[in-house]
Protein backbone atom coordinates (compact mmCIF):
# COMPACT_ATOMS: atom_id res chain seq x y z
CA UNK A 1 0.00 0.00 0.00
CA UNK A 2 1.72 3.63 -0.89
CA UNK A 3 2.16 5.77 1.64
CA UNK A 4 1.19 9.11 2.08
CA UNK A 5 4.63 10.68 3.27
CA UNK A 6 6.21 8.64 0.46
CA UNK A 7 3.94 9.73 -2.48
CA UNK A 8 3.81 13.21 -0.89
CA UNK A 9 7.96 13.07 -0.84
CA UNK A 10 8.09 11.91 -4.28
CA UNK A 11 5.58 14.26 -5.74
CA UNK A 12 7.75 17.68 -4.35
CA UNK A 13 11.04 15.98 -5.44
CA UNK A 14 9.75 15.67 -8.82
CA UNK A 15 9.73 19.46 -9.49
CA UNK A 16 13.04 19.88 -10.71
CA UNK A 17 13.26 23.52 -9.06
CA UNK A 18 11.85 21.90 -5.78
CA UNK A 19 14.29 19.55 -5.60
CA UNK A 20 17.38 22.41 -6.92
CA UNK A 21 16.16 24.19 -4.07
CA UNK A 22 16.16 21.15 -1.10
CA UNK A 23 19.26 19.40 -2.92
CA UNK A 24 21.78 18.44 0.17
CA UNK A 25 25.20 18.58 -2.12
CA UNK A 26 27.08 17.22 0.79
CA UNK A 27 24.50 15.16 2.29
CA UNK A 28 23.36 13.52 -1.02
CA UNK A 29 19.92 13.66 -0.14
CA UNK A 30 16.82 16.60 0.21
CA UNK A 31 16.53 18.85 3.52
CA UNK A 32 12.78 17.34 3.37
CA UNK A 33 11.89 15.96 6.42
CA UNK A 34 8.80 15.07 8.31
CA UNK A 35 7.74 16.58 12.00
CA UNK A 36 11.54 18.60 12.23
CA UNK A 37 14.49 19.79 11.21
CA UNK A 38 17.55 17.39 12.61
CA UNK A 39 19.74 19.30 15.03
CA UNK A 40 22.76 18.61 12.58
CA UNK A 41 21.45 19.97 9.47
CA UNK A 42 20.58 23.31 9.56
CA UNK A 43 21.51 23.98 5.81
CA UNK A 44 18.45 26.49 4.07
CA UNK A 45 16.11 26.45 2.26
CA UNK A 46 14.25 23.64 3.86
CA UNK A 47 11.24 21.63 4.27
CA UNK A 48 9.60 19.83 6.61
CA UNK A 49 6.19 17.86 6.49
CA UNK A 50 3.46 16.99 9.43
CA UNK A 51 0.34 14.73 8.96
CA UNK A 52 -1.74 16.34 11.33
CA UNK A 53 -4.57 14.03 10.76
CA UNK A 54 -5.43 11.00 7.98
CA UNK A 55 -8.84 9.63 8.12
CA UNK A 56 -10.14 6.90 5.87
CA UNK A 57 -13.22 7.41 3.21
CA UNK A 58 -15.49 4.94 4.24
CA UNK A 59 -18.91 3.43 2.60
CA UNK A 60 -21.03 0.55 3.48
CA UNK A 61 -21.02 -0.39 -0.17
CA UNK A 62 -17.24 -0.54 -1.07
CA UNK A 63 -14.78 0.23 -3.56
CA UNK A 64 -12.34 -1.83 -5.28
CA UNK A 65 -10.85 -4.49 -2.88
CA UNK A 66 -13.68 -3.84 -0.47
CA UNK A 67 -12.74 -0.46 0.99
CA UNK A 68 -12.45 2.99 -1.21
CA UNK A 69 -8.72 3.22 -1.28
CA UNK A 70 -8.86 6.64 -0.40
CA UNK A 71 -7.85 9.00 2.67
CA UNK A 72 -8.38 12.25 3.34
CA UNK A 73 -5.48 14.09 5.31
CA UNK A 74 -4.26 17.83 6.50
CA UNK A 75 -1.07 18.24 6.09
CA UNK A 76 1.03 20.97 7.28
CA UNK A 77 4.29 22.11 5.17
CA UNK A 78 6.68 23.99 6.84
CA UNK A 79 9.28 25.99 4.78
CA UNK A 80 12.72 27.52 5.48
CA UNK A 81 14.52 30.25 4.18
CA UNK A 82 17.20 32.55 5.37
CA UNK A 83 15.75 35.48 3.85
CA UNK A 84 11.91 36.38 2.89
CA UNK A 85 12.76 36.01 -0.34
CA UNK A 86 13.93 32.93 -0.25
CA UNK A 87 11.19 31.47 1.78
CA UNK A 88 8.58 33.08 -0.14
CA UNK A 89 9.76 31.79 -3.86
CA UNK A 90 10.42 27.94 -2.32
CA UNK A 91 6.36 28.43 -0.70
CA UNK A 92 5.07 29.87 -4.22
CA UNK A 93 6.53 26.37 -5.90
CA UNK A 94 5.52 24.35 -3.24
CA UNK A 95 1.93 25.88 -3.22
CA UNK A 96 2.00 25.44 -7.37
CA UNK A 97 3.03 21.87 -7.09
CA UNK A 98 0.92 20.68 -4.97
CA UNK A 99 -2.23 22.53 -6.73
CA UNK A 100 -1.10 21.05 -9.84
CA UNK A 101 -1.46 17.57 -7.92
CA UNK A 102 0.05 13.88 -9.00
CA UNK A 103 0.15 13.03 -12.35
CA UNK A 104 -1.57 9.55 -11.83
CA UNK A 105 -4.18 11.10 -9.55
CA UNK A 106 -3.20 9.20 -6.27
CA UNK A 107 -2.55 12.68 -4.71
CA UNK A 108 -4.72 15.87 -4.65
CA UNK A 109 -4.48 18.99 -2.86
CA UNK A 110 -6.32 22.12 -1.27
CA UNK A 111 -4.50 25.26 0.75
CA UNK A 112 -6.57 25.87 3.24
CA UNK A 113 -4.26 28.38 4.66
CA UNK A 114 -0.96 29.80 5.41
CA UNK A 115 0.64 32.10 7.63
CA UNK A 116 4.30 33.01 8.58
CA UNK A 117 6.80 34.20 10.86
CA UNK A 118 10.99 35.30 11.80
CA UNK A 119 12.70 32.58 14.40
CA UNK A 120 13.30 35.29 17.04
CA UNK A 121 17.04 33.51 17.97
CA UNK A 122 18.04 32.69 14.41
CA UNK A 123 16.17 34.85 12.14
CA UNK A 124 15.32 31.86 10.00
CA UNK A 125 11.80 32.53 7.74
CA UNK A 126 9.64 30.27 8.26
CA UNK A 127 5.65 29.95 5.73
CA UNK A 128 3.54 27.73 6.78
CA UNK A 129 1.00 25.95 4.54
CA UNK A 130 -1.74 23.99 5.45
CA UNK A 131 -3.24 21.48 3.08
CA UNK A 132 -6.14 19.29 2.73
CA UNK A 133 -5.24 15.80 1.02
CA UNK A 134 -6.99 13.54 -0.94
CA UNK A 135 -4.83 10.23 -1.68
CA UNK A 136 -5.36 6.91 -2.97
CA UNK A 137 -4.08 4.48 -1.09
CA UNK A 138 -4.06 1.52 -3.60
Amino acid sequence: MPSLEADLQAHLLGDAAIAAQVADQAENEARLWPEERPADNRALPALVYHVIVCVPQNNLEGGAGGDSCLEQARVQLDVYGKSHDQAIGLRELVIARMRLGASDLSLTAILNFRSAGVDPETRERRELLDFSIWHKTA
